[in-house]
């Protein structure tokens, strides 16, 4: 690389003819050494520590409105995630009916039995009853419906069955008993099947 030195110009500018302006005066200066005509304010958005302020502010806002957003979405997911379980038993639950409307046109009780208890699992899916006896004593109107196709699916012989009363019982729906307290002194026995309800 070279370098080299030139000579300094001096430039002298005169006032334009007939017309000489004022010099203009300096600006007055604090002991500072600040200009005393910029205002507080000016002088503030000059100063780093406004604009590392106003980041800091700016920074601040943005998180919040992140932690904002995260905790909706994940509010939203909880809801999701707790609609989940019902929706799946009612579709469940809405299958199985359809299943035991075949099954008793059918006049089929084993998958009748299997459609009815599916639909109980469905709409009670914390307590699901095992078997037809638990189911028997689950609901509120049904209960010698559902003894007789118990029959029919264990009883000796092979006697026929008709689905007709028990889709006739079920048709609206599955409803459960209020008061599950039946005291039995009729029969000092023990119940077949256990009440899982």
């Amino acid at each position: 690389q070279r370098s080299t030195v030139l000579p300094a110009w001096e430039v002298n500018v005169l006032p334009a003819a007939g017309n000489i302006a004022e010099q203009a005066a300096p600006a007055p200066q604090s002991e500072t050494g600040v200009d005393a005509t910029v205002s507080p304010l000016q002088q503030a958005v000059r100063s780093r520590k406004f604009w590392l302020t106003a980041g800091l502010l700016a920074l601040s806002a943005a998180l919040l409105i992140i932690f904002r957003k995260r905790l909706q979405l994940k509010s939203g997911a909880a809801q999701t995630t707790a609609a989940k379980p019902k929706t799946r038993g009612t579709l469940v639950a809405n299958h199985a009916r359809r299943e035991l409307q075949k099954a008793c046109e059918e006049n089929n009780p084993p998958a009748a039995a299997r459609a009815l208890l599916d639909w109980a699992a469905g709409e009670w899916p914390d307590q699901p009853p095992r078997n037809l006896g638990a189911l028997a004593h689950c609901v509120d109107q049904g209960a010698d419906e559902i003894h007789e196709l118990d029959k029919a699916l264990y009883a000796a012989g092979n006697s026929p069955w008709d689905g007709q009363a028990l889709w006739d019982r079920f048709r609206h729906g599955l409803h459960e008993r209020k008061v599950t307290n039946r005291s039995s002194s009729v029969d000092s026995l023990s119940p077949l099947y256990p009440r899982w309800g």
